[in-house]
């Protein structure tokens, strides 16, 4: 049989130990747990950051692959065509279906409109009128070839290289008749004393003429070089040394 000393001595061991087990749980417990949000806070962050990345990624790529759409009706569904210095050129039609375009002065894109290519509003059926602005400086051969609805042109009265005579299009000195549009009200055409040019089918399918009004000789008006597509003018009465009042202005 044990001593009473000893058996006191084994039980004092037995709580020793068993305080310093609890004691190590107590401790060891609430590191745990600073340790485990910890490393869920880094993890969020990361997450976070990863995410910001992609983010900023598809930011910067989206302008790149950006397209610009508009309803028919729009003058910007028409066609632009860069010229990469901050200028652009009218080279279609595109989905533009209306009567009337006013063409705007500058792209969607912010590039100024300065030309009007060759062909560019060829066969337009739909257009009756069109509006050039004043930053137009090029207009290309035929470019509104086969609109065979159009009645009016217009230029912007502050362009410095076109100008528009009762919806006839020429160019500002009015020495080049570039189009006469194919449904322009009146039998009788004035035609300017300062032309020296007439476009290619300037006159094409210009069916409501009847006769052609020269103010100068009939020497000077075959002085005139004609374009081809413009066979009306050879088959129309031309009535030369004619007196107008307004003189063709």
């Amino acid at each position: 049989m044990k001593k009473l000393s000893d058996i006191k001595i084994y039980v004092t061991s037995y709580f020793k130990n068993l305080n310093r087990e609890r004691i190590a749980i107590f401790i060891c417990i609430p590191l745990s747990l600073v340790a485990l949000s910890i490393c869920a806070v880094m993890l969020i962050s990361l997450d976070k950051e990863t995410f910001e990345m992609q983010n900023n990624i598809t930011y910067v790529t989206e302008p790149l692959t950006e397209k610009y759409t508009y309803p028919s009706n729009s003058p910007y569904s028409i066609e632009f065509e860069s010229l990469h210095n901050g200028t652009c050129a009218i080279s279609g039609i595109g989905n533009f279906n209306e009567k009337n375009l006013k063409i705007p002065q500058k792209s969607p894109s912010g590039d100024t409109v300065v030309e009007i290519n060759s062909n560019a509003f060829e066969n337009c059926a739909t257009l009756e009128s069109i509006i050039i602005p004043n930053t137009v400086k090029k207009i290309g051969t035929e470019a509104f070839r086969g609109c065979s609805s159009l009645i009016y042109i217009d230029v912007d009265i502050n362009n410095e290289d076109f100008t528009s005579i009762g919806g006839v299009l020429f160019s500002k000195d009015k020495s080049r008749l570039i189009y006469y549009p194919p449904k322009k009200i009146g039998e009788k055409y004035y035609l300017n004393p300062n032309v020296k040019t007439i476009d290619n089918y300037a006159f094409e399918n210009a069916t409501n003429i009847s006769v052609i009004l020269y103010p100068k000789s009939t020497t000077e008006f075959e002085a005139i070089s004609i374009g081809k597509g413009n066979d009306v003018l050879c088959t129309l009465p031309i009535t030369c040394n004619y007196v107008s009042n307004n003189n063709g202005k």
